[in-house]
């Protein structure tokens, strides 16, 4: 089976070199972990560290609040599971997702998955048996010419074990990683000027 592209594509409001730093972390991991599967989804804007493993808002019970004061009984509270789970982004953020087959990987189950990805936000779905079998779910920003920031979050599935990361990348006299969760910065900054002199 042929190996198929991996990267993204510049579209409007996509600042080129924020975007080919993307791709050029993209293909290193895909090339260096020998990758099988590939989802990346295009989310309106930047979104903080704060994604990297959420998994949305619980309601949080004050059995005693209305023995102390007149406040609500209940509240909502923001949740980390254990078990990692699909970033809950309002489905109106999500301007696209694509599913790339690098490889034969022999996990059908992607197939059947990518078509109700939205819906998967809603339901706190997890991202490493649920979705990908030796695979990258990717997020990355739009609008960074505006914006002049950018944010990429990646879930790496393998051998049944999800790790995750987070990294903010910001036009300071040209384009680069600033801030990193996760994953160490020189690191992935190396990762990023890796291939930017073949990946437009």
């Amino acid at each position: 089976m042929a190996r198929r592209s991996s990267k993204i594509k510049t579209q409007e409001g996509d600042a080129v070199e924020f975007i080919q730093q993307v791709n050029s972390i993209l293909e290193s991991m895909v090339d260096d972990l020998d990758i099988g599967e590939v989802v990346f989804v295009k989310i309106r804007n930047w979104f903080d560290q704060k994604w990297l493993n959420y998994s949305g808002k619980s309601i949080v019970h004050f059995p005693m609040r209305g023995l102390l004061d007149s406040g609500p009984e209940e509240a909502l509270d923001c949740i980390w599971m254990k078990e990692i789970t699909i970033p809950p982004f309002n489905p109106k953020r999500v301007l696209s997702s694509r599913f790339v087959r690098v490889k034969d990987t022999g996990n059908k189950r992607i197939e059947k998955s990518r078509s109700r990805l939205q819906a998967k936000y809603r339901n706190r779905a997890p991202s490493g048996q649920g979705l990908q079998k030796d695979g990258l779910l990717l997020w990355y920003s739009s609008n960074t010419i505006p914006n002049q920031k950018g944010c990429l979050m990646v879930y790496t599935s393998q051998n049944g074990k999800v790790d995750t990361w987070y990294a903010l990348f910001e036009n300071k006299g040209g384009w680069r990683v600033t801030k990193t969760k996760g994953i160490g910065l020189d690191h992935l900054q190396s990762l990023a000027n890796e291939r930017r002199a073949t990946i437009a």
